[in-house]
């Protein structure tokens, strides 16, 4: 058997829709999208008006504007820092002083409304913009290192990958509240009767 056919890809390596997430901003990989901004603690917390300073250094760059305008980014970030508010409340009463989220902790809230928003707004098209990208990708590795197409059903899972001690527990609360929005948005909410939340500890 040929090296291409046994699968020489990482895990993280065959993560499609992270890569087709990252490819709107017209990056390849995580680091690009940070550089050498977004990871300075002096960009974290909000403007006077609200807005966050990641929103600002995004903005700032030459971001596909057929993918994602200013605008939608604007809005994308207005959620983001509504919905932390709320959540953060009691936390910051504990700490003491404000809490605003880290650079990737920004980062996986801003792919989750990119997502929700495409998922809610036209799922058929999600989906056949996303079976590109898995084409694409299976076309330059063997049958080992290839990813199945998206079924309809796929569309409605989505996983964060993120080290230990990172918020993922904290950031999950978040995205209850843009799940929730959205399906207000779509006046979808009569869909969804129950929440249910597993973790580790209370």
């Amino acid at each position: 058997r040929s090296g291409k056919a046994q699968g020489r890809l990482r895990f993280e390596q065959r993560l499609v829709l992270n890569q087709w997430m990252l490819g709107l901003f017209g990056v390849r990989t995580l680091e690009d999208l940070a550089g050498d901004t977004l990871n300075d603690p002096a960009y974290e917390g909000f403007d006077d008006q609200n807005v966050s300073r990641f929103h600002h250094v995004l903005a700032a760059r030459q971001v596909p504007a057929q993918e994602i305008t200013p605008q939608l980014l604007l809005e994308y970030d207005e959620n983001i820092v509504r919905h932390w508010h709320r959540i953060i409340q009691g936390h910051e009463l504990v700490a003491g002083r404000p809490l605003f989220p880290k650079y990737f902790q920004y980062l996986a809230l801003l792919f989750a409304e990119i997502y929700l928003d495409r998922y809610f707004r036209d799922p058929k098209a999600l989906r056949k913009t996303l079976n590109a990208h898995v084409a694409a990708f299976n076309a330059d590795h063997g049958e080992a290192d290839r990813v199945h197409p998206y079924k309809p059903e796929d569309l409605n899972k989505l996983a964060f990958w993120s080290a230990t001690g990172s918020g993922k527990t904290f950031l999950m609360h978040v995205n209850l509240l843009q799940y929730l929005h959205y399906l207000e948005k779509h006046r979808r909410r009569k869909d969804l009767n129950s929440i249910i939340m597993m973790k580790h500890n209370e």
